[in-house]
């Protein structure tokens, strides 16, 4: 019932406009982040009345495709602005769903783009759409002959550049018009009428680099979206890899059979196993080596060792040399000296004399 008034009552549409372009004017001129509490609040407020304006509108059937921009009353020119204002807090959103905000954006402004070709505002190309054929761009690219990329680089800087000059001069003039009338339409019907069009075709210039943004963003968002995708599936993969160990069973090692009876009688619960069954046991569960199958490096490397232990006690068996003899002689005696010369604790006197 109230939404029927609303759309019985032009004033209120209106009002409710109104109320929301102050607050989204407050949140374009404010230094703070989107983030924030306050112009977050702010944010989602605006979207309810933009929202509901539209709604008001489409009800109203304000707008029509068979009619040009002429045929429109100066104060439903304002109107054509939702869906820009709209893309424009959208795109504001939190980041956790960024994907889907992009998306809503880039209907907004599309469709934004759209009235605006059908009442002859603008004939720019909408990003995204493929190019028609006869497209000027790309007649200009077979016809100067150079590498269809570098045309296209050279064109989109020169569009840009020139959207850039346009945008100050829209800001400049929008300026000019609010100072002279002090924000009082009242007076002048024809100012309030060049005001609210060249606000139209600065948000055109605006939508237009919204919408390159996206196209560059989206990119980048679905990469790192599949990034973790596939993180999470190999997270999974090594957990499903990693097979837990069955835990290992209480048994009752015994030397020989006959402990192994007397165990085994006594604890007929528990398995019972001799040194040699167990070993056996783990073998053929392939937790221990099988000794028969043991790497050759490994034998040759023991032979070696076997072989070095053998030539060791050969030597010492052997029987010494008369040379070796007076060698070792020699060597007694020069340490017979060296006692008689350097006696016991001379060289640790601690500084004492």
């Amino acid at each position: 019932m109230a939404e029927a008034g609303v759309a019985d009552d032009p004033k209120k549409v209106t009002e409710i406009f109104e109320d929301g372009f102050k607050m989204f004017q407050s949140i374009e001129k404010s230094q703070e982040s989107s983030s924030s509490s306050e112009i977050y609040a702010q944010i989602k407020n605006a979207i309810k009345l933009f929202e509901e304006s539209t709604r008001t509108v489409s009800l109203l059937g304000v707008f029509s495709s068979n009619e040009g921009v002429e045929e429109i009353a100066t104060e439903d020119l304002k109107f054509l602005l939702l869906p820009a204002f709209l893309g424009s807090l959208t795109i504001r959103l939190e980041q956790k769903d960024r994907i889907r905000h992009l998306d809503a954006a880039e209907t907004y402004f599309k469709d934004f783009l759209k009235r605006c070709k059908e009442y002859g505002l603008t004939d720019v190309k909408i990003p995204g759409k493929e190019v028609e054929d006869g497209d000027s761009d790309s007649n200009t690219a077979v016809s100067s002959g150079a590498p269809p990329n570098l045309v296209s680089m050279v064109l989109s800087r020169n569009e840009k550049l020139r959207r850039y000059r346009q945008q100050k001069e829209y800001e400049a003039h929008i300026d000019e018009l609010i100072r002279s009338t002090n924000g009082d339409w009242s007076c002048n019907e024809e100012q309030r009428r060049d005001y609210l069009l060249t606000l139209i075709r600065y948000w055109i210039n605006r939508a237009v680099e919204e919408l390159l943004s996206i196209e560059m963003e989206r990119p980048i968002l679905q990469h790192m979206e599949e990034m973790k995708i596939k993180g999470k599936k190999v997270k999974e993969d090594d957990s499903n890899a990693k097979k837990k160990r069955p835990p290992l069973q209480t048994v009752i090692l015994t030397k020989d059979k006959v402990q192994k009876a007397v165990f085994g009688a006594g604890y007929p619960s528990l398995p019972t196993y001799t040194v040699d069954e167990f070993y056996e046991q783990r073998i053929k569960s392939g937790e221990f080596p099988d000794p028969c199958c043991r790497p050759a490096n490994l034998c040759q490397h023991n032979s070696n060792e076997k072989a070095q232990k053998d030539q060791g006690s050969d030597d010492e068996d052997r029987p010494k040399t008369e040379l070796e003899e007076a060698d070792e002689l020699k060597k007694a005696r020069e340490w017979d000296d060296y006692k008689d010369t350097h006696r016991r604790g001379w060289g640790n006197r601690m500084n004492r004399s």
